[in-house]
C-alpha cells in the first residue's frame, strides 16, 4: 500500500531485482488519475475502494476499468517475463490482436444498449493463453510516436510542450505523417470522403518450426470497400517483418454520419489469429 512519502520508483527497482514482473499499487489517498512516471516494471495503480469495495476485511465484487487494470498489468507482466526482449507496444499488440469479440456463450459481446462496437470493448475480451504466444505482433518506437502527435501539434506552444515532453528538440515532418498511418494494431480513420491506403508491418515473433504463412480476411466496415495486399505474408525465408497494405474507399455514407466498424484478421490456419479492429466515418 502506497503512503504519501512512498518512492515508488525505489520500489519497482527492488522488485525488479528480486525477480518480480510487475507491481500493484494501492493508493491510500484513493487516487485514480493516471500515471506516466518510468517505473523499472510494469505499474497498476487502484485507490483503496477499488482494492477494498466490501471494507478492507471484506470480500467484494467490481467491475470497470480500475478493475481490469489489474488483469491487464498481470498478463503484460507474464508476456514480458516470457519475452524479455519486448517492446510495450509488442507486449500491447499481443494483448490486443489475440482478444476475442463474443461473449461465454458465444454471441456477440453486449453493450447496455444492445450490440457492442470497439468504441465500447477495444479489441475485445482478453484471452491471456492466446496473448503469450501472438504469432505476429505490431511494433512501434519514439520516432513513430513522434510523428503520430506532431499530426496534432497546431501553433508553436504544442511544439514547445512536445519538445519539453521528451526532453529534446522535436523536428516534425512536413507534411505531417497522418494518426491512421501509426503501425498500432486497430485503424481509424476519421474522416474518409476519398480513398486511403494504410501501411503495416508485423514481426513474426512464433516458432519457426511451426506455420509461416498468415492469410489475411477481411470484415469491411458498412459502407466502404476494403482490400490488402499482399493476401499472404510468407515468413518461410526466415524473414522477422514483412508490411502489407490496407486500401479504404469510400462507398456510401452512414446515418449520421456515424463510424461503422470491420477487422482485418491474418491466420496461420493453425494456431494463430492475429485480428485488429478497424473503425471508419465516411464524410
Amino acid at each position: 500500500m502506497e503512503a504519501r512519502d512512498d518512492n515508488i520508483a525505489a520500489k519497482s527497482e527492488i522488485v525488479r531485482e528480486a525477480g518480480g514482473a510487475g507491481m500493484i499499487v494501492i493508493d491510500e489517498r484513493d487516487a485514480t488519475q493516471v500515471r506516466f512516471d518510468a517505473y523499472a516494471v510494469p505499474i497498476s495503480v487502484i485507490g483503496l475502494q477499488q482494492a477494498f469495495p466490501g471494507g478492507p476485511n471484506e470480500f467484494g465484487i467490481d467491475s470497470g476499468t480500475s478493475m481490469s487494470a489489474l488483469h491487464v498489468t498481470c498478463v503484460a507482466s507474464t508476456i514480458r517475463a516470457t519475452n524479455k526482449r519486448w517492446s510495450v507496444a509488442a507486449i500491447k499488440s499481443a494483448i490486443m490482436t489475440t482478444a476475442i469479440v463474443n461473449d461465454n456463450i458465444g454471441g456477440p459481446i453486449q453493450s447496455g444498449a444492445g450490440p457492442a462496437t470497439p468504441f465500447d470493448f477495444g479489441s475485445g475480451h482478453l484471452e491471456s493463453d492466446l496473448a503469450l504466444s501472438p504469432g505476429l505482433v505490431y511494433d512501434f518506437d519514439e520516432n513513430d510516436l513522434l510523428d503520430f502527435l506532431c499530426y496534432h501539434i497546431t501553433n508553436d506552444y504544442d511544439y514547445y510542450k512536445l519538445s519539453n515532453m521528451v526532453g529534446r528538440n522535436v523536428v516534425c515532418k512536413s507534411p505531417p505523417v497522418p494518426p491512421y498511418q501509426l503501425n498500432y494494431p486497430s485503424i481509424a480513420i476519421l474522416s474518409l470522403d476519398r480513398p486511403v491506403s494504410v501501411r503495416r508491418t508485423v514481426t513474426f515473433v512464433a516458432s519457426r518450426n511451426g506455420p509461416k504463412f498468415y492469410r489475411a480476411s477481411i470484415e469491411p466496415p458498412e459502407g466502404v470497400d476494403v482490400t490488402v495486399e499482399p493476401q499472404v505474408l510468407d515468413f518461410s525465408h526466415g524473414e522477422e517483418n514483412l508490411s502489407y497494405t490496407v486500401h479504404f474507399t469510400p462507398l456510401r455514407v452512414a446515418p449520421g454520419y456515424a463510424y461503422t466498424f470491420g477487422s482485418i484478421t491474418w491466420s496461420d490456419g493453425n494456431q494463430h489469429r492475429v485480428r485488429s479492429p478497424i473503425a471508419v466515418r465516411v464524410v
